[in-house]
């Protein structure tokens, strides 16, 4: 099977990194398409390996940025590299831009947002995503179903992540106070996934 997943922020690598890496290793081809967003591109370049990525759209910070670079021009984008990498489904978090595209092609889109305070990204989502997924913060409707997780913890997983507490040492007394608060944080995402409500 042949994924693209778009990231946008950082945030979203931490959500995808894991999906990525187990993809990858079940023979899917991944593509990744990222924004030239701030440090994204860097971020992106040094955190991923061994698929194909490509930087599509960009965003400044401006106003304008936002509008043409980040949406209407990243749109268009999405056109000839949906025609010419025809994959069976899409990944994002809010990319609606991406949505669009593939709604356009019949390509099977599922988003994740955290964000419901942003009511016209959201309504976006909504009209450009085959499934569109929320963690708890809201309830279930129609249209939006309810995963279990937290975007920028997602990678905390303890079926794949492992802390290296070797990495803190130069810094003496802050290992404790880091080892307490990973140890917290990992019991935490260890809890939700023996209560089959993680990933």
């Amino acid at each position: 099977m042949k994924i693209l997943l778009d990231l946008n922020h950082p945030a979203h690598l931490n959500f995808f990194k894991t999906t990525i890496s187990v993809l990858s290793s079940n023979n899917d081809e991944v593509i990744v398409t990222y924004l030239d967003r701030g440090r994204l591109p860097k971020i992106v370049e040094k955190e991923i390996d061994g698929v194909k990525m490509l930087k599509i759209g960009k965003h400044t910070g401006s106003r304008l940025s936002i509008i043409f670079q980040a949406n209407i021009l990243k749109f268009l984008s999405f056109i000839p590299l949906l025609l010419r990498e025809k994959p069976n489904l899409c990944l994002s978090v809010g990319s609606f831009t991406n949505g669009f595209a593939c709604k356009m092609f019949g390509i099977p889109n599922i988003q994740f947002d955290d964000d419901p305070e942003r009511k016209v990204n959201v309504e976006l989502e909504k009209l450009t995503s085959t499934e569109l997924y929320f963690p708890p913060i809201i309830g279930p409707t129609k249209k939006i179903k309810i995963f279990n997780a937290l975007k920028e913890w997602a990678y905390l997983s303890p079926k794949y992540f492992n802390p290296n507490k070797n990495v803190l040492k130069k810094y003496g007394t802050m290992i404790m106070m880091w080892s307490c608060l990973t140890s917290l944080c990992l019991a935490a995402v260890g809890s939700m996934v023996r209560a089959g409500s993680c990933l």
